[in-house]
């Protein structure tokens, strides 16, 4: 699956294309009936109260930075991980955990500008 951490105007954009997207309707390895693009938020309002975007996509509660979360969510080898936290020290923070955890997952992250990019990429992003 496709790791989307944080599901507020961001993280919905970038689901929302995703799911619009056709890269992930090919047999991927993911059994039949799972999604196949996940978004985490902490925000139970958030989770219950916007539709879904896209038929192969789930919305679940929990921190998306914690490796931990997405494992006891499914998720054990993740496609891609989309880090869309608009505070930068987080998004460094979630980029350096799940770099740790998921070493060959690409892993893109928000940045604001160019010197937040080059401290992500130096944290794990994916160029």
């Amino acid at each position: 699956a496709v790791v989307v951490c944080g599901y507020g105007e961001v993280g919905r954009e970038v689901l929302i294309n995703l799911g619009n997207s056709n890269h992930f309707d090919a047999d991927d390895g993911i059994p039949t009936g799972l999604p196949r693009l996940v978004a985490f938020d902490t925000k139970p309002s958030l989770i219950d109260d916007i539709p879904l975007p896209a038929s192969n996509a789930a919305v679940m509660y929990g921190d998306g930075e914690n490796p931990e979360v997405l494992r006891s969510h499914g998720v054990s080898d993740p496609r891609a991980i989309f880090v869309s936290y608009e505070d930068h020290e987080r998004a460094m923070a979630a980029t350096s955990r799940l770099r740790t955890t998921f070493a060959e997952a690409p892993i893109y992250t928000r940045a604001q500008s160019r010197r937040e990019a080059r401290e992500l990429k130096i944290a794990g992003a994916t160029e």
